[in-house]
This record gives C-alpha cells, structure tokens and sequence, in this order.
C-alpha cells in the first residue's frame, strides 16, 4: 500500500503469494488512512507492505504537523494489524538533488522516517528501512536514481524490489 512510487513499481514475479498492488500516485497518508479500511476487507492480506509519506513531506514547510501526520500513520497502522495482516512500514526513499527532489526538504524526511520508525515498532511490525539501504552519506540518493528526484527508474526499482521482497520474507 502506498503511493506513486508503489504504484509504478515492477509488478514482481513471486512463487507464493497473491500480489495485490495498492498504490496510488499523490496519495497522502490522510487519504491511505480513510481508504485503508476498504482495501484490508476487499483483499484481507496476511502481510501489508506500507510505503507512503513522501507527497506529505512538501506540506511541513508549509505548516502541516508532523505530530498529526504521525497520528494519521499510526491510525493507519492501526488498521492494517488490526485486520490481522503482518505490518512492514518502509522508510521514506531518499530523493534525488534534481528536480522534484530540490524541493523537498531534507530534515523533514528524516522526520518522517523517525515517526514511520516508532510507529512500525509500535504496532509490532517490522522497519523496511529503504532510506538507511539507499541514501549516500549526504541523505540523498546517487546520481541518475530517479527520473525527476523522486520517482525511480527501472534500473533503481530492479535494486530496490528485490531488497523489499527479502525484507518482507517473499519469494
């Protein structure tokens, strides 16, 4: 469940599961929240890989909460354990310094990724800790990573898909 960058993702090849992808482009966490509930009882997951934040990140500069938007994830972490699915909360992919990604603050993304820590660990889930596995020692993603700053090429996705699936335990 998550965004853009679920969304267009590489539909993996798995041996085992049933892949439902539920990822939706601009999707904020407020709106994954109110919908989550529908999408738990339509598919009813046993493991739900959460990857969402980044759309909310550009609105903290701009007076958004970072204390509301913790509550609104941990509401939404509420509901995916709740309906008895294994939580695995991703951290935030570090942006790229081009384009969408020179907008984007950097102290909000560890922010973010701080709150998406304590609530996964709250809701005993498990940290996929995409930032920690991609970020440089600047905070940011190498060079020719994203098509725009944020949104993955193919060749970052063939990176990253396989170290999501190792991290959730599928095949």
């Amino acid at each position: 469940m998550g965004d853009s960058l679920t969304e267009w993702m590489p539909r993996p090849v798995l041996n085992n599961y049933n892949l439902v992808m539920a990822g939706y482009s601009g999707m904020g966490v407020a709106h994954l929240d109110y919908i989550a509930q529908q999408i738990m009882q339509h598919h009813q997951p046993q493991k739900v890989w959460l990857c969402i934040g980044i759309n909310d990140v550009w609105m903290f500069d701009q007076g958004q909460s970072l204390h509301d938007w913790e509550e609104q994830f941990a509401s939404l972490c509420r509901k995916i354990t709740a309906s008895g699915a294994m939580l695995y909360g991703s951290t935030l992919m570090p942006a790229e310094k081009v384009g969408f990604g020179t907008a984007i603050n950097l102290h909000w993304i560890y922010e973010v990724n701080k709150a998406i820590t304590r609530q996964v660990a709250n809701h005993q889930g498990i940290l996929v800790d995409s930032f920690a596995h991609f970020a440089q020692a600047d905070g940011y993603l190498p060079s020719g990573y994203t098509d725009d700053g944020v949104h993955l090429t193919h060749a970052t996705y063939e990176k990253w898909t396989p170290f999501i699936c190792e991290s959730v335990g599928i095949d």
